[in-house]
């Protein structure tokens, strides 16, 4: 669930959000419904590798942009091999 604050400040009357990884340029596109993200999470979790247990954190840099760090299950930051 998305904060009610934040949410009411930044989010309330818009149905799309960007998620992006801090170590990719790659961007996915996901529906809001209330205070949940809805369609296109599932995309992203999936092609993030991301599992039951992961603590995730979320980063609004504005404009509905929102940098997600995957801490996995342990709090450390996952490191990924994006091919760079």
């Amino acid at each position: 669930m998305i904060p009610e604050d934040f949410f009411s400040e930044y989010i309330e009357g818009r149905s799309v959000a960007e998620l992006k990884l801090d170590f990719s340029d790659k961007s996915w596109e996901v529906k809001l419904s209330d205070r949940r993200i809805t369609d296109g999470w599932e995309e992203f979790v999936v092609a993030n590798d991301f599992r039951i247990g992961d603590v995730v954190a979320f980063r609004y840099v504005g404009n509905l942009v929102f940098h997600v760090s995957n801490l996995g299950p342990n709090y450390y930051e996952i490191e990924h091999n994006d091919g760079k």
